[in-house]
Parts: structure tokens; sequence; C-alpha cells
């Protein structure tokens, strides 16, 4: 009792101190777990915490001197060379394209007709969106974006959207709540329900427009997108033709659970202090994705938030992850898992837990030995591709119109459950 009066006293004076003091790796694992301290070794954490905070301070004003002295292009200039080969300069001299990186190298493919649009939603967030469209074609599908945690649609997931259109599949995305150019504060999720709500409605209004009623509709999430979409098709179960779900988060793994007692302290603390960057955790862009250049090309993307989760996200996320844990069983949308075998972010296991459990007639796993967990865009281009050409198969056999669901009910086999192993891949489909 005396150590948490402790760390309210000191929250009122240095934030960071409280997760110094609160939180501490164990011996055997990189988790960390809330537990007891003896004075001395409170003393011995709090003299380090200060010395670590003062030099973040210098640190921090160095930085923001810097930026200060920075014109708007400056700042953006390692975005577009890290996204993709656009002339800087004449980047530089375009205040349109400043904020349009996305739109100005899809520009430079006549096959693609790529677009940006805020809309406000029924809260009266203004939100970021945006969409690929094939230029010279009528789209195979409907293909609606969930991205990651901290991520965003038009330069992350830009490599997403634009090899999907060229597969003939219309792409439609949008920056959640304090993510990308979204209103809200940068990594800020308040509330993960409120998140969905804002995608279902958008999404649904594309697909109430009268050129696309009569096309099918497929959710594509990446990682905590993949808990979005799941949540998405939980709110409305017979309302979308299927999912592709890449590296889904849907499942705390046992061995990082927390304890319910401190499930329940964190809850508390996130009525009180719920945008506190205090959750220890390792750095997941170095952990999520394999290539160097995609590192360095988040890093340097603005859009992309890169401090710790702040508390409330991180507890939004733990009770979204519980809640679909606990209703794998009503998962009936037919639906295609892409993961990769080294994944250390989202266990395998549990991806395959989740295919076991969930009720879909049609559903299909596959998992890529040596792959991690951006499996899409941060491996090798031979792996990418081979990820790709499985998720274009599976939306093609699906995205048939009303006319030939009759034929396309006679190719399904729900008996058929069949096991390849190539050395590259496993697939389990049924």
């Amino acid at each position: 009792m005396v150590q948490v009066l402790i760390l309210f006293g000191l929250a009122a004076i240095n934030r960071e101190l409280v997760l110094t003091i609160a939180f501490r790796p164990s011996s055997n694992s990189t988790s960390f777990n809330a537990y007891p301290m003896r004075s001395r070794d409170m003393c011995v954490w709090l003299t380090r915490a200060c010395s670590i905070r003062n030099r973040t301070l210098v640190s921090r004003i160095r930085r923001k001197k810097t930026l200060a002295t920075r014109s708007p292009w400056q700042k953006q200039r390692r975005v577009v060379e890290a996204v993709g080969s656009l002339d800087v300069e004449e980047w530089k001299n375009d205040p349109e394209d400043q904020n349009n990186c996305g739109a100005k190298l899809d520009r430079q493919d006549d096959r693609i007709k790529y677009e940006e649009e805020f809309v406000v939603s029924p809260r009266g967030l203004k939100l970021f969106t945006c969409r690929w469209l094939p230029a010279n074609r009528e789209p195979k599908a409907l293909v609606f974006l969930c991205h990651g945690y901290a991520m965003e649609c038009s330069v992350y997931m830009r490599g997403t959207g634009t090899k999907l259109v060229k597969a003939g599949f219309a792409v439609h995305g949008i920056d959640y709540e304090g993510h990308g150019k979204s209103d809200g504060l940068q990594g800020y999720v308040p509330s993960f329900d409120r998140l969905v709500d804002d995608c279902l409605h958008h999404f649904m209004s594309i697909c109430e427009k009268p050129e696309n009623k009569k096309k099918k509709r497929f959710l594509y999430g990446e990682s905590m997108g993949g808990a979005v979409a799941l949540t998405l098709h939980k709110n409305a179960p017979v309302y979308w033709n299927g999912a592709v779900l890449v590296a889904p988060m849907c499942k705390i793994a046992d061995e990082m659970r927390p304890h319910p007692v401190v499930i329940k302290l964190l809850t508390k603390l996130s009525h009180v202090i719920p945008t506190w960057r205090i959750i220890p955790i390792q750095d997941i862009v170095d952990a999520a994705h394999k290539s160097p250049k995609k590192r360095e090309e988040i890093r340097s993307n603005p859009l992309c938030y890169k401090g710790r989760p702040r508390l409330k996200t991180a507890l939004e996320l733990f009770l979204v992850c519980s809640d679909i844990e606990n209703n794998f069983h009503e998962v009936s949308l037919p639906f295609l898992i892409a993961q990769g075998g080294d994944d250390i972010v989202t266990d395998p296991h549990i991806s395959k837990l989740l295919f076991d459990l969930a009720s879909s007639k049609d559903k299909s796993f596959k998992l890529y030995p040596g792959m991690w967990h951006a499996l899409t865009s941060a491996e090798p281009p031979e792996s990418i591709n081979l990820v790709f050409a499985d998720i274009f198969s599976w939306l093609d056999e699906r995205a048939v119109t009303e006319e030939e669901d009759f034929e396309f009910g006679k190719r399904l086999n729900p008996e058929n459950i069949s096991i390849v192993d190539e050395g590259k891949m496993i697939a389990l489909s049924t």
C-alpha cells in the first residue's frame, strides 16, 4: 500500500517514474510483471529513473529545437524517400503533394485510380480515408483494409492496396482514431468498440452505394486489424462475404497474460491516467519486420506511432483479445488466415486455434515457415509474392456475383480437409 501511495505521489512530478518502479523485467523472460520491491531496490531504481529521465528531457529539448528550424518538406523528406522513387525536389515545390505522397506515387501507374478523402464520423471525428480503384475496368469485389496498431493506410499499407487493385479489386482503407491522419491523440484508442463503429459506418456507406450493392464485400485485417475485422463480423454477422486475416491479433498468449490483480489495478488506473505511455514492451518494429528497409520506412514515417502503448489503449486491446478468444466458435464467415511461422508478435498456435474452433464451413489456414509478423510487407519479394498469390486465389474463388453463387457452392466441399506441405507453406482448408 505504501508503494502505491509513493507511485501516485511521484506521478504528479514524473510520469515515467511510475513505469520504472511498478514494472520490472522478470529474470527468465522479456515480459514485465508488477511485484513488491524492497526499500533499497526502490531507491536504486528511483536514482536510475531520474538519471534516465533527465537525459531524455535534454534529448527532447534538442530535438524540438532541431525540428523547429526545419521546413515542412524537410521533416517529411525521409518518408518519401523510403516509400518510393518520387523526385524529392518536385515534391518539395508541390505543397499539395506534401500531404498526398501516396497519391503521387500511385498516379505513376495508369492502371490505378488513387483517391483520398476526409470523412466525418457519427461521433464528429474527422477520419482519413483512401481508396485504390481499377482505372479501366469494373472491380471484381470490394476489399476493406483494417490496418494494425500504430500503423496507417496511405503509406504503410500502400503496397497491399496496390497489389490488390492490380488483381482487380476495389480497395478502401481508413485510418482509425488516433492513427495516421485521422483526429485523435496519436496512438490512443479510448474505446475499441467506437473504433470498430467508425469503420463499420464508413465501410457500409461504401457498400450501399448503387454501383456497389451487388459486389461481394471482403475484410482484410493485419495484426490488430484482424481483431477489427473479427469484431466487424461479430457486429454484422451476415453482412460480409469473407475475411483475409494476416497474422491476426486474437488472443493473449497464456504466458503473457497479466495476473487478475494487475488487470484490476490497470483498469482503475486507466480511468485516471488513460493516455500515459507506461506499458513496457519490446520494440514491435524490430520484432515484426524482417526487412531493415521496412523498419527504416516506419521509423521515418511520422504517421506511424512509435512510442510505448498508452495505458487505456493497452487495456482495450487486452479486453478485445479476451472477448474474441472466448467467442472463437462464433466466427462463421469464410476466412483465410495467413501466418508467419517465426512470428513472435502474434502466436501461430493461436491463429491455428481460431481455425480449429471457428464454426465457419469455409476456412483456410496457411502457415509460412521462416516468415515473421509482417509477412506481406517486410519479407523478401519472392516470399511476399507467394503470400499474395494465395490471397488472390482465395479471393478470386469467392468474388462471384449473386448469380454465380449456386455454382460457387457446388465447388466448395465442406467435408474435404487437406494438408499440403511444399516446404514453403502448410495449408489447411475446409
